[in-house]
């Protein structure tokens, strides 16, 4: 017999203790700190009170960890333990989660799922997410040198960027690497730009800890000059870090997944992102 009950009457010691059990036994283990994990609850904007947990007797058996900005809900993160697993879990959590969003007026949950995981991708069409894009994530080596460029690239906050950065998008970033989650980063974010005079240029947002580019941007009148490569080098140099990450890169920008071959990026992870209404 299992209670669900909302995620806030756990603390984050108990939360993350069952979400590395969780984990465990997959193909590439996810184990957190406690630091990193409430970094992560803070930088993804979950909400506690509409997540949901599983439990047996004192035991956290299973976790869905929602997080909600404005009428929208996300699906950080889900797990269940293993002696728990194949008993419509991560099923009944969905359903009680979904209630109390829609009491708070949410209209839109989306998630994000490995595309090589069938189980987890028939769960989540059967509670009603369809596909809405593929989304690709690389590593490479951080260039060494690029083209001489003509553009001034320093360090600046996010606020400096963070009004024009979206009118250089061709798509918006996912969840984790939004706006909302480079506020949320603190000092985890740095930004380097590009300037052209007093004109931005390009940018680039990047997480410290994973050394992860959560957005990379050129002003659509001055691509293809070298900017996105010199702003990958300056990360490289000035940070500190030989490896870079990219996550979630809208696969249906051509041209981006040209820059990456061009960079001899190494192709990690496939994911579908999904949505539904509620």
């Amino acid at each position: 017999m299992f209670d669900l009950q909302p995620a806030d009457r756990f603390s984050a010691a108990q939360l993350l203790t069952a979400m590395n059990d969780a984990f465990s036994d997959y193909p590439v283990p996810l184990q957190q700190d406690l630091p990193g994990f409430e970094a992560f609850l803070r930088q993804r904007g979950v909400d506690l009170t509409s997540a949901v947990v599983a439990t047996q007797g004192d035991e956290i058996a299973a976790l869905w960890l929602t997080a909600i900005r404005g009428q929208a809900a996300y699906l950080a993160s889900s797990g269940t333990r293993p002696p728990f697993r194949k008993q419509g879990l991560a099923r009944a959590m969905a359903a009680r989660s979904f209630d109390v969003l829609k009491a708070r007026g949410v209209c839109r949950f989306q998630l994000e799922v490995l595309q090589n995981n069938p189980a987890a991708i028939a769960l989540y069409q059967g509670i009603g997410l369809q596909t809405q894009r593929d989304l690709n994530s690389y590593s490479l080596t951080a260039p060494s040198s690029s083209a001489e460029t003509a553009f001034e690239i320093r360090f600046c906050p996010l606020s400096d960027i963070s009004a024009t950065a979206p009118t250089f998008w061709q798509w918006r970033p996912s969840w984790q690497n939004d706006s909302p989650a480079l506020e949320a980063a603190g000092d985890n974010l740095q930004c380097l730009a590009a300037w052209d005079g007093d004109q931005l240029a390009g940018y680039l947002a990047l997480y410290q800890d994973r050394a992860s580019v959560a957005q990379l941007a050129v002003r659509p009148a001055l691509r293809r000059r070298g900017l996105g490569r010199a702003l990958l080098t300056a990360a490289g140099r000035r940070l500190q870090v030989a490896e870079l990450l990219v996550i979630n890169a809208d696969a249906s920008d051509a041209g981006f997944a040209a820059f990456m071959r061009a960079c001899e990026a190494r192709p990690l992870v496939q994911q579908f992102e999904m949505a539904m209404p509620l």
